[in-house]
C-alpha cells in the first residue's frame, strides 16, 4: 500500500534494512537479516514493479534491536 507514492517519483531509492533478534551465532543473524530484507525486496520488484536499481538493501543482524527477546 505505500508503495505506490514512492513510485511517483522521478528520483528515489528505497532502504529496506534486516533485522533479527540476538539469538544465535551474530554472523548467522547477519545472514538471515539480509535475506528477510532480500525477500521484501522481491516482493517490491516482482509484486508492485519497483526497479532494482532504485532499493537499497542492509542486513543488520540483531544491531539496533527495538525490543528485547521476549
Amino acid at each position: 500500500a505505500a508503495v505506490g507514492p514512492v513510485a511517483k517519483f522521478k528520483n528515489y531509492v528505497v532502504e529496506v534494512q534486516g533485522f533479527t533478534d540476538s539469538t544465535g551465532p551474530k554472523q548467522l543473524n547477519l545472514e538471515l537479516s539480509r535475506k528477510r530484507a532480500d525477500a521484501v525486496v522481491r516482493y517490491l520488484t516482482m509484486k508492485h514493479n519497483l526497479p532494482l536499481h532504485r532499493i537499497y538493501v542492509a542486513g543488520y543482524g540483531a544491531d539496533s534491536e527495538v525490543a528485547d527477546n521476549k
